[in-house]
């Protein structure tokens, strides 16, 4: 090229090499300065994407750790509480054998009577103010408040624990409930609870009839206010969260929907034939197996017995694998007691096996302020006796109940350390991906540097150039 004025290619070629080496120098400092090789999308977006979903993971697993340790001290809280109950229930067991002692008399044993109640109303205080952040732990809320049952046979006494079934869908019949026609295998046990005890897949109870027809529904979740069916073509139709309902006498898009009333009752009622009005409802329980409980409450709820139980979240999703739930029975006198009235032990080695000898609970206690609250007679010698063996299985009992909490609090020590090594490693990927190396990074910007200060001097030499031109003009 000749020798010009009006344009300096050499200064042109050395300003862009010196703005790309500035902009190279000025994203190595940005890496060095940050300590992060990727800063923006622009550096590396399938690893912003991937470095960006660890930190979510890493949160979510450090949480439920935090969520495992709570948990675990949410269950030591409630096997303290069991503790004290268990040393209680040593010192029933004692009295009630000084009370089977037949050189003490009325009055002595009116004296233990005394004790009695009192323990018996420190084991209702506890069972009603025992929580953990507000959560009651042993009042029955986090459990079953049905009682233990003993069963005496010729090996001896033997307890049973509370019926529990897993957690049943509900839906609120118009109306309440009146009578009911109960399908094979299921029996009632007092009003408003039934028990599931000869059928495997399905129950049934009929609890009034449709006017114009039958709706029955399949209680396969719970019915929420609001929900509609639509009935198609086979007399059948389901609502958005499972509801499966199946009208006869309704017509071919006939609507359903379940509304509450003014006073709380819900029920699902057709929308578009007044003919077809719901005043009774078949519900048809799948599912239900030997040993379920089915009850409803005053506002007619139909449920089957739930389990409750507090669910701890222990992993970084929202599966069921990643929930385990903590149930805990009610340690009210009544669960506890009450299943020990009239029982008499019938064991090979007993001599004491009339009704005399009997267990004998008695309700309400003044010593208690729980309103169920029940005590241990043991004001006479032979059912005092019976009361000593009987109270040792209910021992056997909270031992069990104790246990139970301790094999779930040495798997959340599992957990926790699971979790802790997943966190230590995910945090080991996203750091590969993320940081910047830099030594590697400080070598790449020296050299970036080089040529910046390189193209730097370069473009003062080109710019240097066109005065040449002034020596041919002289």
């Amino acid at each position: 090229m000749g020798m010009v004025v009006r344009t300096n290619m050499a200064a042109l070629n050395a300003n862009n090499s010196l703005a790309q080496a500035s902009k190279a120098q000025q994203a190595g400092m940005q890496k060095l300065a940050s300590g992060f090789k990727i800063n923006s999308a622009k550096d590396d977006a399938s690893g912003l994407a991937i470095t960006e979903k660890m930190k979510n993971q890493i949160k979510a697993l450090d949480t439920a750790k935090d969520n495992c340790e709570d948990g675990a001290n949410m269950i030591q809280t409630a096997e303290g509480y069991m503790k004290e109950t268990h040393d209680i229930l040593t010192r029933m067991t004692e009295l009630a054998e000084k009370a089977a002692n037949g050189l003490l008399k009325d009055e002595d044993r009116g004296a233990l009577q005394n004790e009695m109640d009192q323990l018996c109303g420190e084991i209702d205080r506890m069972a009603s103010t025992a929580n953990f952040n507000g959560v009651k732990l042993m009042d029955g809320s986090l459990g079953s408040k049905d009682k233990v049952t003993i069963t005496s046979t010729t090996e001896g006494f033997k307890y049973n624990s509370p019926t529990k079934g897993l957690s049943y869908a509900g839906a609120a019949l118009n109306g309440g409930v009146t009578t009911g026609t109960l399908a094979s295998g299921i029996t009632q046990l007092e009003s408003g609870k039934y028990a599931v005890s000869g059928i495997s897949s399905t129950g049934t109870i009929t609890l009034k009839t449709l006017t114009g027809g039958s709706v029955t529904t399949t209680l396969q979740m719970q019915a929420q206010v609001g929900d509609t069916v639509t009935i198609g073509s086979g007399g059948t139709g389901m609502s958005a969260n499972g509801i499966t309902v199946q009208a006869t006498g309704a017509a071919v898009g006939n609507t359903f929907t379940f509304k509450e009333s003014s006073t709380g009752l819900k029920s699902w009622e057709c929308d578009t034939d007044t003919g077809i009005s719901i005043g009774t409802t078949t519900l048809t329980f799948n599912n239900a197996a030997t040993g379920d409980i089915i009850e409803w409450d005053d506002a007619a709820s139909i449920s089957k017995k739930s389990l409750n139980g507090i669910k701890l979240q222990i992993g970084d999703s929202s599966t069921t694998a990643d929930r385990m739930n903590v149930s805990i029975n009610s340690f009210h006198t009544d669960s506890l007691f009450k299943g020990l009235d009239g029982v008499i032990n019938h064991s090979n080695d007993s001599t004491d096996t009339a009704n005399s000898a009997a267990v004998k609970i008695k309700t309400g206690n003044d010593s208690s302020t729980y309103k169920d609250a029940v005590t241990i007679d043991i004001s006479d010698k032979d059912t005092a006796s019976a009361a000593a063996d009987a109270i040792r299985q209910i021992s056997n009992y909270v031992s069990d109940e104790r246990g139970k909490l301790g094999a779930q609090q040495n798997r959340l020590e599992h957990t926790v350390n699971n979790l802790t090594t997943a966190s230590e490693n995910t945090t080991a990927a996203k750091s590969r991906i993320l940081d910047t190396d830099m030594a590697k990074e400080m070598m790449a910007y020296t050299s970036k540097n080089v040529i910046a200060q390189a193209a730097q001097s370069m473009l003062a030499q080109a710019n240097s150039q066109p005065q040449n031109v002034l020596s041919l003009l002289q």
